[in-house]
């Protein structure tokens, strides 16, 4: 939800401001989500996968990839595009859909990297 409204609203840009105001709050409502997931991601691991999924989050928040996830994932990524939406400015619109995006790219790319991090046997 927040890379596909990110996007549109980035390329929105073309259509003018009247349309990207619809747009705004479809990016504000799916970062607002993605909050949540944040929130209750760790009762969503796998069943059998309770403590590996438990060890790849504490990686990430408490970890050697903390400073990515709070910084980019949640302050560039959510925290700050959700503070641009509630300008009344579309260029800042367009720099919330950006950050957007690069802190849905962080959060992935952390998960993943956590993941590997973690032995095997």
């Amino acid at each position: 939800l927040v890379g596909g409204a990110a996007l549109v609203l980035g390329l929105g840009v073309l259509a003018g401001a009247s349309a990207l105001a619809g747009v705004r709050i479809g990016l504000a409502v799916a970062l607002v989500l993605h909050v949540g997931f944040l929130l209750i991601e760790s009762g969503l691991a796998p069943p059998n996968r309770e403590e590996e999924y438990r060890r790849a989050a504490k990686l990430v928040s408490h970890g050697p990839y903390s400073g990515r996830h709070w910084g980019l994932g949640v302050g560039i990524g959510v925290v700050l595009p959700l503070l641009l939406l509630l300008t009344a400015w579309p260029v800042m619109w367009i720099a919330a859909a950006a950050m957007a995006l690069v802190g849905l790219h962080t959060y992935e790319d952390n998960f993943v990297r956590a993941g590997q991090a973690l032995p095997i046997s």
